[in-house]
């Protein structure tokens, strides 16, 4: 007889337990549903902006182009510039190993300078109206 009761004890504390297995099991569904769900509408919000960041990085693309061409146009310019530079600091270096330089000199070195100085003011200039049209 203790057997008995024993054996309608287990069974009994195993169907509680298959019944609270089944439970838990069921709640899990239920999340794992409402989770993929989440995912869902995550995906359909993702997707949207994924194209406009696509879109962004086309643009940036676009954009770097036209700058580097522009930046492409100046470089004539910066070389006029440089030699312009160079042109100047030989004036002053002249300038500094003779003090007193012929009248002859002087207007030989003033002349070729300013011959040269005009030359890339004229190249500048003309490089400076195509970056317009350009524009």
């Amino acid at each position: 007889m203790v057997l008995e009761i024993c054996a309608i004890l287990a069974t009994l504390i195993f169907a509680l337990l298959v019944f609270y297995i089944i439970l838990t099991l069921k709640n899990f569904q239920i999340s794992i549903h409402n989770l993929n769900g989440i995912t869902n509408k995550l995906e359909s919000k993702v997707d949207p902006l994924g194209l406009e960041a696509i879109r962004l990085l086309k643009n940036s693309n676009g954009l770097t182009e036209t700058v580097q061409q522009d930046l492409d146009a100046f470089t004539p310019l910066c070389q006029a510039i440089s030699n312009v530079s160079e042109a100047l600091e030989d004036a002053t270096e002249d300038m500094k190993l003779s003090r007193r330089p012929k009248q002859e000199e002087r207007q030989r070195f003033s002349s070729d300078r300013l011959d040269d100085l005009l030359e890339l003011a004229v190249a500048g200039l003309a490089l400076w109206q195509q970056y317009k049209k350009r524009r």
